[in-house]
Order: C-alpha cells, then structure tokens, then sequence
C-alpha cells in the first residue's frame, strides 16, 4: 500500500518560491554575486533566469566586455554595490553585445544580395525583395550579409536545405 503525504511533507521546487520580479530588479544593476564556492562576481545584471537563478554579468575591460555566467545553484548572495571609479557606472548597451561578426561595405552587401537572389532563382526559389532582406515564400528570411548565419528559418527540415543550397553556391563565401 503507497504512504499517504501531507502537504508539508512533499517538496516544493525552489521556482515556486522565486519573486521573479526581485530577480528582474537586479537587471542593469552593479551588483556582487558571491557563490558557494567562496568566489565573488562583480558585474552589471545583463539577465537572471527565474527558473535556474542563473545569472550573466558583463563588464567592461578596457576596449572590452566580458561576460561571466553564473550558474543558479552555486549561488549564495547577490547584493546591489556602488560603482567604483574604474568601473563606468553605465550600463552596457545591447548594441555592444551583438556587433555583426562581419562588416562589409554597401556595394559588397549589394552584391551579394543580387548574387544570391540569381542562385536561388536559377534553382528555382521565389524570392522576393523586402529592403535589404530575401524574402521566400514569407518562410525564409535571408539578411545581410547574407551568409548562413543570417537566414532565419522556423522550421529545422527547410533550414537545412537552404544551408545545403547556399554552401553549393559558386559565387561567393557564404560560410558567415
């Protein structure tokens, strides 16, 4: 015959007890995270998970941002600090973080663009022009500059065919 539990017996996961808008209150905020390892993380709150109370902060190194992940388990405190006088008191925008891996010029962003338009015709892809985007189908958006990585696809099966069709491209690299 199975026991029988009261409510006090059985466990609650930790998530049920979290105050995500607590958690949120940290965001752009200069705090220290101590773990339970004895370690300390100064940064500013780029996001907390309100599941795993997993934390990611950044800050600034010279020209630089680095970025430290702390996992939710090993953390014991966080605590809102004051910004010293070698540490900006900004937070870090997100411009900063997501810089395009490559940068090309208008003319080459162009050219790519008409290229890769011709390859997908020549295979027989309907591709319409939005702005700077490859359009097809409104299923597959191909940006600059346009490479793999910029196509953006919700359905992993089509995704594959179009990396399969754009790394047999002839032209040029499309590898970004």
């Amino acid at each position: 015959m199975a026991e029988e539990r009261t409510t006090d017996e059985v466990q609650t996961s930790k998530v049920y007890e979290n105050d995500p808008l607590h958690l949120k209150s940290f965001v752009n905020s200069f705090v220290e995270v101590k773990t339970n390892l004895g370690s300390s993380y100064k940064g500013f709150v780029y996001t907390i998970d309100p599941v795993s109370e997993s934390i990611i902060l950044l800050k600034r190194q010279d020209d630089r941002i680095s970025m430290d992940i702390i996992v939710g388990h090993a953390v014991t405190s966080i605590s809102r600090i004051t910004v010293t006088e070698d540490v900006s008191s900004e937070p870090i925008p997100d411009e900063m973080l997501f810089v395009s891996g490559e940068q090309i010029s208008e003319e080459e962003a162009e050219s790519r663009r008409v290229q890769l338009k011709a390859w997908l015709c020549a295979n027989h892809i309907p591709v319409v022009e939005d702005g700077n985007m490859l359009v097809m189908e409104d299923v597959i958006v191909i940006d600059s500059p346009y490479g793999l990585n910029q196509c953006l696809v919700s359905n992993d099966v089509i995704m594959e065919r179009v990396h399969k069709l754009l790394k047999q491209m002839p032209w040029i690299n499309v590898s970004q």
